[in-house]
């Protein structure tokens, strides 16, 4: 029978920044790239393919654009998207654009400014701006220093609401703000680092510099350093054609808006920066935060605004949310488009932007390899598969070439271990039947094969076999060596005393020795007058006594004033398996002037080392699918006794007659004595 199913892969595919939302009725770009190869796990077929981006540009934003693979074990099917069934969903695939690339740019994000206490309204801002800006076309974005008010509790906003919210790389500057809580602590929550670092794109290189130290009246003109200049330097003499912007916090003097000496908001190595980018001409872009000057603003009273070209470098003041920047790099032009990302609007270029007609060594974008694993298909079948795309506008690209594979199969393998089935609040993965006290098994069948089944099972059940340590019934203690315990006594089979410090034990060899490998479980039963997490044993083997080495808790909480059984397993103790146990100390508690009774000691025998109660042999089944828990399958050997605990195991035959694992031994208690 003819196999189809559809992947679809739900993307949101924008067009340019300025028609973002304008109607749009223009197809995606056909894929034109489709190769398909045999997958790595059985019945999985791999695709391979290039993105070719919205409304038919060959590398446009598909930010999270939707694919429809069809596929068909028959190379004359009907060929229709509408005829698929499963979805899938990619995101930020082939993000940008191929003849520009696009950096949002942010000023202060600030959060706590300016009480220092609140997150508002810094908070709103960011949220609207993030929201916005994640649903438009860019490369990366910047946020340009002072990410919070200097309070390490405003950290987890900028991480939650800037970090959390975005979906392009981003890259952040030290400004006062950072430099006040100490750059350490800056590098520690951004992972950027103290210095300054260089990022290159698509041919074009962005210095970023940090706030290392600040002066003035306010402690507001930020510098760079001498460590940072001396790097500077280095790094701009490594490359003289590259197009370089460079970003620090405060404005240079005397460039954009507010920056004249007498306000003290500027960059302390204005006049040496200024000296040293004249060497540079490929130096052509400057941004600066700090200023918290909003594009719509008026200019100050030097007429400085958000932009200004100096020996052809162009120098921007970056807004604050809910403003930003988006920067567009062209081969020939540098545009600034504002954003009211409160307002969802683009604002007019020749209104609150500006422009620089300059060469730029941009390099054309290159298209993302994508690659999809079509699963559950039928292991050595040969199938045929085609591809489109559609945009947020369910416009429908045309459908790609035709690529041909075969499902992988796998050659036949042992099933996996059983799982056992999860049952809440349960000792073990069984049920007990309430009419006759019957215990019922179940597990889950696995396998590498995807269309195997199970068609054979085996369970084996042992009774798990104890040594007594003492069971307190002689009024005999002439065997224990005790310690800080008074009025000991022995009454209806239980031993008892009362703490004198806080540290009471007592101890006594073991005659015979027990081998720690066959016995690996420590059961004490006892009650105490308060409250305690948890009893602790020592013990002494042919490596030495008690010390911190040889050393258990048990895992159970102490109930006051009842009587409680404490398991401390030593399975994992490399200290106790494999190793003859000659003395056991118990330590109930660590408190002066409690007390305590203990019903018994013993120590339960190892998995696999009880006794064989049941054994159902290979039985037969019905073909059991992957994934698929068996009926529950009831117990049918000799009379479990009531008051005892038991172990369990399973294990399947799949339909090529291939044996897997026994299960792990899992413990059930039976019956309603107590333990």
């Amino acid at each position: 029978m003819e196999k189809s199913i559809l992947i679809v892969i739900t993307t949101l595919m924008l067009g340019l920044c300025n028609h973002v939302f304008a109607e749009d009725t223009t197809s995606p770009g056909k894929i034109k790239t489709l190769t398909a190869i045999t997958g790595v796990n059985d019945g999985e077929i791999k695709l391979k393919f290039t993105a070719p981006g919205d409304d038919n540009y060959s590398a446009a934003d598909t930010l999270n654009g939707t694919y429809f693979i069809q596929y068909s074990t028959k190379s004359n099917a009907v060929w229709n998207y509408k005829n698929a069934q499963v979805k899938k969903i990619i995101k930020n695939v082939n993000y940008g654009e191929t003849n520009k690339l696009i950096v949002a740019m942010l000023g202060d994000t600030q959060f706590g400014f300016p009480t220092g206490v609140n997150p508002e309204p810094a908070l709103s801002n960011a949220v609207f701006t993030m929201m916005d800006i994640s649903n438009l076309t860019h490369d990366f974005f910047i946020v340009a220093g002072d990410l919070i008010q200097p309070n390490v509790n405003f950290w987890p906003y900028h991480h939650k609401y800037i970090e959390g919210m975005a979906t392009r790389p981003q890259y952040f500057i030290a400004g006062n703000a950072e430099r006040y809580l100490t750059l350490e602590n800056y590098a520690k929550e951004t992972g950027f680092p103290i210095g300054g670092y260089t990022v290159e794109k698509r041919g074009i290189r962005f210095i970023f510099l940090n706030t290392a130290e600040t002066s003035g009246k306010t402690a507001h003109i930020c510098h760079v350093g001498d460590e940072q200049m001396k790097w500077l330097r280095k790094e701009l003499a490594s490359n003289t054609n590259i197009t370089t912007f460079i970003l620090f916090h405060a404005p240079m003097l005397n460039s954009t808006y507010g920056s004249h000496k007498e306000n003290e908001f500027y960059m302390k190595e204005s006049t040496e920066m200024r000296h040293l980018f004249k060497k540079y001409p490929n130096i052509v872009f400057i941004g600066n935060g700090h200023m918290h000057h909003q594009y719509t603003q008026s200019p100050d009273s030097n007429g400085r605004d958000s932009f200004a070209i100096e020996s052809n470098v162009f120098f921007v003041s970056l807004p604050r949310p809910p403003q930003s920047f988006f920067v567009e790099i062209y081969n020939d032009e540098i545009i600034v488009r504002p954003r009211n990302s409160q307002k969802k609007v683009w604002e007019s270029v020749a209104a609150y932007g500006s422009n620089h007609t300059v060469s730029t060594t941009l390099t054309p974008k290159t298209l993302d390899n994508q690659e999809l694993t079509i699963s559950d298909l039928t292991p050595g079948q040969t199938y045929y598969l085609k591809v489109w795309t559609m945009d947020e506008s369910s416009n429908i690209s045309k459908q790609s070439i035709v690529a041909v594979a075969a499902a992988k199969k796998l050659p036949p393998t042992a099933p996996d271990k059983p799982k056992l089935p999860f049952i809440e609040n349960a000792t073990a993965d069984i049920n007990i039947n309430i009419v006759d006290l019957t215990p019922e098994f179940s597990a889950i069948f696995n396998d590498a094969n995807i269309f195997d089944t199970a068609k054979f099972y085996e369970i084996e059940v042992e009774k798990i076999t104890n040594t007594v340590i003492d069971e307190f019934d002689n009024n005999d203690f002439s065997a224990y060596s005790l310690c800080a315990l008074t009025g000991i006594s022995e009454s209806n089979g239980a031993f008892s005393a009362t703490s004198v410090t806080a540290d009471p034990f007592f101890w006594k060899n073991l005659s015979p020795p027990i081998n720690g490998s066959a016995f690996n479980t420590v059961i004490v039963r006892m009650k105490t007058n308060f409250k305690n997490p948890f009893l602790t044993i020592y013990w002494e083997n042919e490596d030495g006594g008690f010390d911190v080495t040889r050393k258990a808790t048990s895992s159970n909480v102490r109930i006051e004033g009842e009587w409680t059984t404490y398991f401390v397993d030593l399975k994992d103790h490399k200290n106790w398996m494999g190793k003859i146990i000659k003395k056991l100390r118990i330590d109930p508690f660590d408190l002066n002037n409690k007390s305590v009774e203990v019903d018994y000691i013993k120590i339960l025998s190892a998995n696999g080392n009880g006794i064989r109660v049941w054994s159902s042999g290979k039985k037969s089944m019905t073909p059991l699918a992957i994934g698929k828990r068996t009926k529950d399958i009831s117990y049918d050997g000799i009379k479990l006794e009531p008051g005892n605990l038991y172990n369990w195991r399973m294990k399947f035959w799949d339909s090529n007659g291939l044996e897997s694992p026994w299960c792990d031994w899992n413990t059930f208690y039976y019956g309603n004595k107590t333990l």
